[in-house]
């Protein structure tokens, strides 16, 4: 062990990992990796406030520091973000780990005093010029989560002499905090809704990259035959920029074969109504993580993400992409001239043969 780390038993670590939903979710088993190998630090998360659930009442964290990424983003609000970042400095952070990779993450990391700031040497947008501890990802370990723990491991073997915990994790379900009200509001609208123990099934038809998302006429045809063939109880969920999605589907097939709860749920009743489903249909996005994080079985639909680096991996999870596709995974936002073939050759019957296992 160092000398620096034999003076500082207890170091105080700052974690940057503000959004999105599925990469704060993403960044837990990182979390449970400090707490293991430092068990003695003080660890604070900064975090944007709309993913403050996932945090709460983690028995890994010490603190949780809210963080306004739109009103940090305007030039105007200029004043707020030096503010942020001297409350930081008073804070004295000894560690900062940067797992967000982005030039204002970089800059945070920088400024905030901590005398180790530890990043990943992909980082993007020049924030690596801001780190004094760059790591490299070894090419086998492929899995963002994994690639996360390893940084923490590879900084404590170079900072600490010594190793700790094995990479990867093993994977444990997560518990997030969800209010009795939550529970107790899911359950009301269950009832409300009709359904009486009936095999749930949620389906989550968006995703932040327009090239992830499977088409509605598909879905249409799968929530009927998954309704005509099992009997099943579908909810479609998502966010208020999900709605279109949601109604697009409903006008392709019987919209009483389905609820749609798309826009109508908080992020804690997301969680309750998960924590009661026996199947979440998702794209690679924050739905789908969350599900996976909370032991739900999740059947991931991917195109053009790769599932080795952001897919479920409990052995109840099913990753179903097309066949032959020659350019997946192209992690592009936009298709890049290939008719989106990734995901309009991924047909109902695949999919639904798929899920034959989970009834």
């Amino acid at each position: 062990m160092s000398e620096n780390a034999k003076s500082n038993p207890s170091p105080r670590i700052l974690i940057f990992k503000p959004s999105a939903m599925g990469d704060v979710i993403l960044t837990l088993p990182a979390l449970r990796q400090i707490r293991l190998q430092y068990p003695q630090a003080y660890i604070a998360w900064v975090v944007n406030q709309a993913f403050i659930p996932f945090l709460e009442e983690n028995p890994w964290l010490d603190e949780i520091i809210p963080f306004d990424r739109i009103a940090f983003g305007q030039f105007k609000n200029l004043g707020k973000l030096v503010a942020f970042i001297q409350g930081l400095r008073k804070k004295k952070f000894d560690i900062v780990f940067d797992f967000q990779g982005l030039l204002r993450s970089g800059l945070i990391s920088f400024f905030s005093g901590a005398s180790h700031r530890v990043g990943m040497t992909h980082a993007r947008e020049g924030s690596t010029l801001f780190y004094n501890w760059k790591i490299q990802i070894p090419k086998d370990i492929t899995h963002v989560s994994d690639q996360y723990a390893y940084v923490v491991s590879a900084f404590h073997k170079l900072y600490a002499g010594e190793t700790c915990c094995p990479v990867p994790l093993p994977d444990e379900p997560m518990s997030f905090k969800v209010s009795p009200e939550s529970r107790k509001s899911v359950g009301d609208k269950l009832g409300q809704s009709g359904w009486q123990g009936e095999s749930l099934v949620l389906i989550h038809p968006g995703a932040r990259w327009e090239t992830k998302r499977w088409y509605p006429e598909a879905y249409a045809v799968l929530a009927t035959e998954l309704k005509k063939k099992y009997g099943v109880f579908i909810i479609l969920i998502g966010g208020k920029e999900d709605i279109p999605l949601s109604d697009a589907i409903r006008r392709k097939m019987d919209p009483f074969l389905l609820m749609d709860w798309t826009g109508k749920t908080t992020l804690q009743e997301t969680i309750a109504l998960m924590e009661k489903s026996q199947l979440v249909i998702a794209h690679d996005s924050g739905p789908m993580h969350l599900a996976s994080a909370l032991n739900i079985p999740v059947a991931a639909l991917f195109g053009p993400s790769d599932p080795g680096y952001s897919g479920p991996r409990h052995s109840h999870d099913t990753v179903i992409l097309a066949p032959d596709i020659p350019c997946s995974p192209c992690f592009k936002v936009q298709c890049p001239g290939l008719g989106h073939i990734c995901m309009k050759n991924l047909s109902p019957e695949r999919v639904l043969k798929a899920l034959e296992k989970y009834f």
